[in-house]
C-alpha cells in the first residue's frame, strides 16, 4: 500500500480565510439581532459592517405602526370594560316594597307603656321573627336587648324579648313602634306610610309623658323630621347622634304643661344594619344609660324597681 504524502501547507492563507470568516460570522449575527432591538442599535456607536445588506434593516416605520395600532386596541379593550361596570352594579338596586297584605297572617307586638316613664324607645317595625314570636326585638341577630344591659338601662341582667312587656314596671322604660305591620326590612315599607304614623305615634308619647323617648334607627328620624318640617330632610350637617336640641322635643302639649319628650337617637339595633360597629353602638346607648341612671337615683329608684311586684303594667296594641 503506497504511502500516503503530506503536503506541507501556506498556513499564511488559512489564516487570512478564517480572519474573513470570522469578520462574516460578526456581521451575520450583528444582522440579525438589530431588528429585535431597535433602541440598542440606535444608541451603538459601532459602524454596521461593510458586508450588511441594507435590504435586510427593517423599515422603522412598520414597528413603529404595529405599536399604534397595538395601543389603540388596548384602549378599546379597556374603554369597553369600563362601560360594562355600572350597568352591573345598577342592577343591584331594586324596590322591594312590599304590601300589608304579604305579611297579614302575622301578628303585631303589644305596646308597653305606663306614666310617668324615664325613656321610651321608638322602633320602627315588627320583623319577621318578632311579629312571630309576638315579642320585641326577638331575633337572634338583634343587639337590642344587650344593649340595653351594657348601658345600664337594664344593669342586671341581659333580659330575654319577653321582658317588652314588664319594662314599664321593672325598669321605668317603655316600648312602642312606628309601623304597626310587620316586613321583612325597612325597605318592605314606604316612606309615606311611614311618615303618616309619626301624629299617631306622637299622640302616644303626650298621652304617657315620658321624660325621653329613645329613637331606635336614623331612618325613623328622619321620618319624624319630614312629618313634621312639611316634608322636608334633615340637612346633612344638622344631623348628630345622641340627644337633639329641646326644639325637637317629641309630643309637646302645651295644654297638659307637658313640655315634650327629650329625643335621643341610635343606630338600628338589627343585625341586618352593619353599617356600625358594635363598640360604636355601645358608645352612644352608654350615653342614654347614664342619664337614665341619673334619673333613678334622683328619683329614688332601683333596676329593678323594689316595688315592680306592686306596679299594674298598662299596655296597649301598637295599631292604636
Amino acid at each position: 500500500m503506497p504511502a500516503i504524502r503530506r503536503e506541507k501547507t501556506n498556513s499564511a492563507a488559512p489564516r487570512a480565510f478564517q480572519d474573513r470568516l470570522e469578520s462574516f460570522a460578526f456581521s451575520s449575527v450583528s444582522t440579525r439581532t438589530r431588528p429585535t432591538n431597535r433602541a440598542s442599535a440606535s444608541k451603538s456607536n459601532t459602524p454596521p459592517a461593510t458586508d450588511q445588506q441594507p435590504e435586510e434593516v427593517p423599515s422603522p416605520a412598520k414597528p413603529d405602526s404595529t405599536s399604534i395600532t397595538t395601543v389603540t386596541k388596548t384602549r378599546v379593550r379597556a374603554t369597553t370594560k369600563r362601560k360594562a361596570r355600572p350597568a352591573a352594579r345598577s342592577g343591584k338596586q331594586k324596590s322591594t316594597y312590599a304590601p300589608p297584605e304579604k305579611y297579614a297572617h302575622l301578628g303585631g307586638v303589644q305596646d308597653a307603656f305606663s306614666p310617668n316613664l324615664l325613656s321610651v324607645f321608638i322602633g320602627l317595625n315588627p320583623g319577621i321573627t318578632t311579629a312571630t314570636v309576638g315579642h320585641a326585638y326577638s331575633a337572634p341577630s338583634n343587639h337590642f336587648w344587650k344593649l340595653l344591659h351594657s348601658s345600664g338601662l337594664t344593669p342586671d341582667r341581659v333580659c330575654p324579648s319577653t321582658e317588652d312587656i314588664h319594662l314599664p314596671r321593672k325598669y321605668s322604660l317603655g316600648n312602642t313602634n312606628l309601623v304597626a305591620r310587620a316586613t321583612l326590612n325597612q325597605a318592605e315599607l314606604s316612606k309615606d306610610e311611614m311618615d303618616g304614623r309619626v301624629e299617631l305615634t306622637e299622640e302616644k308619647i303626650r298621652r304617657w309623658k315620658p321624660e325621653s323617648v329613645c329613637i331606635v334607627g336614623k331612618g325613623i328620624w328622619e321620618s319624624i323630621y319630614r312629618a313634621k318640617n312639611n316634608g322636608a330632610k334633615i340637612p346633612k350637617d344638622k344631623f348628630v347622634w345622641g340627644w337633639q336640641s329641646d326644639e325637637n322635643r317629641f309630643g309637646v302639649d302645651a295644654e297638659e304643661g307637658y313640655p315634650g319628650a327629650r329625643v335621643f337617637v341610635v343606630p338600628s339595633t338589627s343585625g341586618l344594619v352593619a353599617g356600625y360597629s358594635m363598640q360604636f353602638k355601645k358608645d352612644i346607648w352608654k350615653v342614654l344609660g347614664d342619664w337614665v341612671q341619673m334619673r333613678r337615683k334622683e328619683r329614688g329608684e332601683t333596676a329593678p324597681r323594689q316595688d315592680a311586684d306592686n306596679l299594674v303594667e298598662v299596655g296597649a296594641s301598637s295599631g292604636i
